[in-house]
């Protein structure tokens, strides 16, 4: 299943990523918005529904639930996704541009895996540094753009 989702992503990649560009340029969003916030986002709705369902029932045991489908989510789709993008760098050789935003995905799933490796029950106090990652990340992302200018680096493997 892991294969065919490669597969899908690795070909409506460009029809995507063009999309959310025309999208960025009629509604006058910037791309940065657009890529950190909207996007993501998006793409995790059925997760942030699900959550909120779950946070719903307001039971003890539902935190750890709720903390591990999360951890889930952020580890596993950012790996698979982050791969399959390096993947599509590598065997379309493609410009690299984007340094800051795959360091700063490297080092919030790092973050997130350290922390939720390190316990097996979550109280409700977990979830501060979770919920901080996401801001984090994306201040992270802003700075790293500052120290790696887009469009300064060459293709993959020169």
């Amino acid at each position: 299943m892991i294969l065919w989702g490669v597969v899908i992503i690795f070909l409506v990649a460009d029809g995507m990523v063009a999309a959310i560009t025309a999208f960025g340029s009629l509604t006058g969003i910037s791309s940065f918005v657009l890529s950190m916030i909207v996007v993501p986002l998006a793409s995790n709705m059925s997760e942030l529904i699900g959550t909120y369902l779950l946070a719903g029932q307001r039971r003890r045991d539902t935190l750890t639930q709720l903390y591990s489908m999360l951890y889930g989510g952020v580890v596993m789709n950012n790996a698979v996704s982050l791969g399959v993008f390096l993947f599509c760098l590598i065997f379309r050789e493609l410009e690299w541009n984007f340094a800051a935003e795959t360091v700063t995905v490297v080092i919030i799933v790092t973050l997130m895996g350290v922390f939720g490796s390190c316990t097996v029950n979550y109280l409700t106090v977990h979830m501060i540094p979770v919920l901080i990652l996401f801001p984090v990340s994306v201040g992270l992302v802003a700075l790293f753009q500052l120290i790696w200018k887009p469009g300064t680096t060459s293709v993959i493997g020169c």
